[in-house]
């Protein structure tokens, strides 16, 4: 299975600490103790996560969301929760779309003549559902559909089952204040953090949601309302009121199951006009995008050097993004799509991302989908990050090999989850960006 860990060190006069991040375990315990395993900065014993420098140490711990969906997610949930309760402020948990989405299953279940779907427009729609079935429909009729058709998470409805036993009773009661463990996971989870220079978002900062926070609306507003935006003048406060809005939402929710959809919404980019940190992507039409200056000057008047995502799955190792003149480092670190033809899509695919006490620089090792290793400097490699021309096509130079070798990638489709791969050497590609 693949695994992304990364670890960051800084010795400059910003970041002092360890970091180690993982993001988009998707329910797969499994694939969550494996990344623990790998990181240098923590160790595992049964279910439980440790710090390697123990409890008196400065290492800290960040999640980047997506703890749902494809696997035991109660159990990646308590293990998530309990290694937040035992450090607290040395664990930090993002808020992925595929966590915030399960605010709105108590409400779905209540309404088995209707589907409240504000956001997007599913390829079946629960009347066409309900007409296939022909019989009347029941609360896991309602589950699985909404499961499978809004949420993106097939097959989700059956692991629960085989994890937890009761599908529909479970979902109910982990997305239930104050003890459901989602619930929980929502509650001490943010949606975007910063720890000294760097920034974790689940998805990407653009420049259609940098400095925007959705304005507080009134329970009773519909959330495709959630349409303007306040501004923020420096990172800090952008986050405060970011956070401020999930905290917000999640009162409503625990008031009255059916309200703080906003939350909901804000998990989905097409209701935000892009104007959302969980779900949009610094990669598009298979490729990552150039950061918008607008956020490069943001992040820099504010001490803000690298920004560590996941969400969009990119190959089979990290994918790095330099703005010019080196100011802005991005890493996405979702490889949960590694190799489409194993069960888990993951396949051996492994990497581990460790920024050095060198300014900007980090060591990225591990093996792809295909068992090559790799093992590399950024700073001895600045093609790494860069679109290259090669036999008449644009590719992304994402990962150094041995012997001088270089594996370029293009998309095989414009998601990018898939990619043509090559391995070139340097005199073979020329930078075009």
């Amino acid at each position: 299975r693949s695994a992304t860990v990364s670890v960051l060190y800084w010795s400059g006069t910003k970041m002092r600490k360890r970091i180690a991040f993982i993001t988009d375990v998707e329910g797969n315990f499994e694939y969550l103790m494996r990344a623990i395993r790998l990181s240098p900065a923590l160790c595992s014993k049964g279910d439980k996560i440790n710090f390697a420098d123990g409890a008196a140490g400065t290492t800290e711990f960040v999640f980047g969301g997506d703890s749902c969906d494809k696997g035991d997610d109660v159990r990646v949930l308590k293990t998530l929760i309990d290694f937040k309760k035992k450090y607290n402020k040395r664990v930090h948990l993002i808020i992925g779309n595929r966590d915030s989405c399960k605010l709105r299953i108590r409400k779905e279940l209540k309404m088995l003549d209707k589907s409240d779907i504000f956001w997007t427009k599913p390829i079946l729609q629960w009347s066409e559902f309900v007409d296939k079935l022909q019989r009347k429909a029941t609360p896991r009729d309602k589950l699985a559909y909404t499961l499978q058709y809004t949420m993106g998470a097939a097959g989700a409805l059956d692991l629960r089952d085989r994890f937890q036993g009761d599908a529909v009773e479970s979902y109910k009661r982990e997305i239930t204040p104050p003890n459901g463990l989602l619930w929980q996971y929502l509650k001490r989870g943010r949606i975007a953090t910063r720890i000294d220079s760097v920034l974790f978002v689940h998805g990407a900062v653009r420049a259609e949601n940098v400095r925007k926070t959705p304005q507080l609306l009134s329970p009773l507003n519909p959330p495709h309302r959630v349409i303007q935006y306040t501004l923020s003048r420096t990172v800090d406060s952008w986050l405060k009121k970011l956070n401020g809005f999930k905290n917000y939402n999640l009162l409503q929710y625990e008031a009255n199951f059916t309200k703080g959809q906003n939350l909901v919404g804000y998990g989905y980019s097409n209701t935000m006009n892009k104007g959302t940190v969980l779900t949009t992507s610094f990669i598009e039409g298979g490729m990552p995008i150039a950061v918008a200056e607008e956020v490069v000057d943001f992040c820099d008047r504010n001490g803000v050097k690298i920004i560590v995502a996941g969400h969009h799955p990119h190959g089979d190792s990290p994918t790095v993004r330099r703005s010019p003149c080196g100011r802005l480092i991005i890493i996405t670190a979702d490889t949960s799509f590694s190799d489409p033809k194993s069960p888990d899509n993951r396949g051996q695919a492994v990497n581990s991302v460790t920024l050095l006490p060198d300014v900007a620089d980090a060591e990225i090792s591990g093996v792809l989908s295909d068992g090559t290793p790799y093992s590399f400097m950024l700073s001895h490699h600045p093609v790494v990050g860069c679109l290259v021309s090669y036999s008449g096509h644009t590719w992304w130079c994402k990962t150094a090999l041995s012997n001088g070798a270089y594996l370029i990638t293009r998309p095989v489709c414009q998601s990018g989850h898939t990619l043509h791969q090559e391995r070139v050497l340097l005199s073979d590609i020329v930078v075009v960006d």
